[in-house]
């Protein structure tokens, strides 16, 4: 019956031993398995010397000394192996000094066991006996230690550990004759074994699991970055084609007039143009087209320097009466002076207790150069006989006050926008054929530069337009209040 007990053992310890190296050698960085699979193989071999002398059994030729020896080896070499693995599963509470002085210690007593003569190991036995159960004592309180800091699988190992090392301590007092009962080890190495070998499966399936976790992600994140990746390439297609547009919008407002210079300088170097009045006409012409290049060529800089947030917004807080103030007749002059009627409609309530806490954050100069895009294009495309320009200021706010916005409309009686061509207005370079053609000069960028300018506050920019009836572009700006 005790024979069976050992051969069984034997093979469980032969065959962990065996598959932890194996594990070992495909994942290098876990030297607790390596130690583990050593002190497996070593405890196994051990089993075959000490029980009933089974390896003498096996191999009846093989000398007696030498098997001596090799029991004397396999304790001695299984302290320092058991340190290891210890040490590699909790290496932030054990200290790496001890292991150290561990593994000479066996080291030393190994190599003392092959050099000394067979007679003289019963010896040094009784010492190192005493250094075995120091040692253990000392990896027991590691293992608490780790159970006291919650190690992962700490409590398991302390258990297996303190099993084997207590039936250790039992059958030392035993062949040493100062205890009647033991040859335990067995047992207790036994539950030790498997308590770690259960332990050391349960950190490689998490890894296996973590793995299989980490694959998950990263074909999600694979599938994100493909999405990612469409989504650039569709914007770098909208880009390229937003950059041939420019260049073929660039190309033919540069062209046209161009052509026109062309034809006029022509017609004046060759002489054909002889009256004096004739010519100055002619220089005219050429005057205005220039003017437009460059009006063409100073708006279409700005545009590009707004859309990729290079200009500088000088912001200021003000409040919204006095905003209001500000703009209101500003523009009169100018309206009046082409022949336009100018009326600007202020909140009712403008001087309330409520409106003076509004303010806005603006930047004047550029606000200046917005309203006067929009209330030159009144005057542009207005040829009525009673054209009215209308600036309107109005206070949005919900039922608390909390929250609101300025609404501006500027508004026109002129000939209206074509349903078609209201959505496409804040374009860069798009002109209406029907009712904004060429010919009235408009670079087509002034519309695009409001936009911006508007986005740039915060705000948002719109049209509402009828046809033969007029059109009311608005503006919508941020408000906040004072002391809320």
């Amino acid at each position: 019956m005790g024979l069976a007990i050992d051969l069984f053992l034997f093979g469980c310890l032969f065959i962990m031993g065996l598959y932890h190296l194996s594990l070992f050698a495909y994942r290098r960085q876990e030297k607790s398995v390596l130690y583990f699979g050593l002190f497996c193989l070593l405890q196994a071999m051990r089993t075959l010397i000490v029980s009933q002398s089974y390896l003498l059994q096996l191999f009846p030729q093989m000398d007696w000394t030498f098997t001596l020896k090799l029991e004397y080896e396999t304790f001695y070499l299984a302290l320092p192996i058991a340190a290891g693995f210890i040490y590699h599963l909790f290496p932030q509470d054990m200290s790496k000094k001890a292991l150290r002085v561990s593994q000479g210690l066996g080291l030393l007593f190994g190599m003392l066991t092959i050099l000394t003569p067979t007679y003289e190991l019963s010896r040094m036995n009784w010492l190192y006996q005493w250094i075995t159960v120091i040692t253990a004592v000392y990896l027991f309180t590691v293992s608490f230690k780790a159970v006291v800091r919650k190690r992962e699988d700490a409590p398991m190992i302390a258990i297996g550990a303190l099993c084997y090392g207590f039936t250790v301590i039992i059958d030392i007092l035993y062949y040493n004759e100062w205890i009647f009962k033991g040859d335990f080890a067995s047992f207790g190495l036994l539950i030790g074994v498997f308590s770690q070998s259960f332990i050391l499966a349960r950190r490689f399936s998490k890894a296996f699991r973590h793995v299989e976790v980490m694959t998950e992600r990263l074909q999600q994140l694979n599938v994100e970055l493909e999405q990612k990746v469409a989504m650039r390439t569709a914007d770098l297609n909208k880009m390229e084609h937003a950059r041939r547009q420019l260049l073929s919008d660039v190309s033919h407002d540069l062209k046209t007039p161009i052509t026109l210079i062309q034809g006029y300088v022509e017609a004046l170097a060759a002489g054909m143009v002889e009256e004096l009045q004739q010519q100055r006409k002619y220089l005219n012409v050429i005057l205005t087209r220039v003017q437009g290049l460059n009006r063409l060529i100073k708006d279409l800089f700005e545009l590009s320097k707004l859309e990729a947030g290079q200009i500088a917004f000088d912001f200021i807080s003000m409040p919204a009466s006095q905003f209001i103030d500000y703009f209101s007749d500003r523009y009169e002059l100018e309206v009046t002076g082409a022949g336009k009627r100018y009326e600007v409609q202020r909140p009712l309530d403008l001087a309330n207790s409520l409106t003076d806490k509004a303010y806005v954050r603006v930047d004047l100069h550029k606000m200046d150069q917005l309203f006067t895009n929009l209330i030159h294009n009144g005057i542009q495309y207005n040829d009525s006989a009673d054209g009215v320009i209308r600036l309107v200021f109005r206070m949005v706010t919900d039922p608390f006050g909390s929250e609101g916005m300025l609404l501006i409309p500027v508004e026109d009686n002129g000939p209206g926008i074509d349903p078609e061509d209201a959505p496409k207005i804040f374009d860069r370079f798009y002109k209406s054929d029907k009712t904004r053609n060429t010919s009235v000069g408009g670079s087509g960028l002034g519309l695009a530069i409001v936009k911006e300018i508007a986005t740039r506050h915060g705000g948002e920019v719109g049209v509402k337009s009828t046809l033969s009836k007029g059109s009311t572009f608005y503006v919508r700006l941020p408000i906040y209040w004072e002391d809320m």
